[in-house]
C-alpha cells in the first residue's frame, strides 16, 4: 500500500514503441517497458481526482491483473515524475516557468518595437444575433 493517500495526475506526454512506452520529460526520457496493457488505463484514470488505491482496484479489476503488479506500476511512474499528486502539480508549472528562461534571446526594447510594429491588430466583431441561430 502506498504511504499517503495521492491523486494522480499524468503530466508527461507518452508514446507506444513494440517493447512498452517512451515519456517525454524536460531534459530526459522515461521508457518503460512491458505493462503495455495496463500503462493507458492507468494513465486515463490520473485524472488528479481519483486516489491511487481507487486506480490500482479499478485496472486490477478491468485487466485481470495483480494490484501489487499495478501499484508497482503507479510508483514506478511517481518516481520518474510521469504521474505526479495532483496537490503538487504548482511544483510542475513553477520548475518550467523559472527565470531566466531557458530560451533567453538578448533583444533590445527598440528591436523589439520595430518588429511588432508591422503587426496591425484587427478586432475581431460578431453578431450574438447569428450566434443565436447557430
Amino acid at each position: 500500500m502506498l504511504k499517503e493517500c495521492i491523486y494522480p495526475i499524468a503530466v508527461a506526454y507518452g508514446s507506444s514503441s513494440k517493447s512498452g512506452f517512451s515519456f517525454l520529460l524536460p531534459g530526459r526520457e522515461v521508457i518503460i517497458q512491458g505493462a503495455k496493457k495496463i500503462i493507458p488505463m492507468v494513465l486515463q484514470q490520473c485524472n488528479g481526482y481519483k486516489t491511487t488505491e481507487e486506480i490500482i482496484s479499478s485496472v486490477s479489476q478491468t485487466r485481470d491483473c495483480r494490484s501489487e503488479d499495478v501499484r508497482r506500476l503507479i510508483k514506478i511512474m511517481l518516481a520518474r515524475e510521469i504521474i505526479i499528486d495532483v496537490r503538487n502539480y504548482y511544483r510542475l508549472f513553477h520548475e518550467f516557468s523559472v527565470n531566466p528562461s531557458l530560451f533567453f534571446n538578448d533583444v533590445l526594447e527598440e528591436e523589439l518595437a520595430d518588429w511588432l510594429g508591422c503587426f496591425t491588430i484587427q478586432p475581431y466583431y460578431f453578431n450574438i444575433k447569428q450566434c443565436a441561430r447557430i
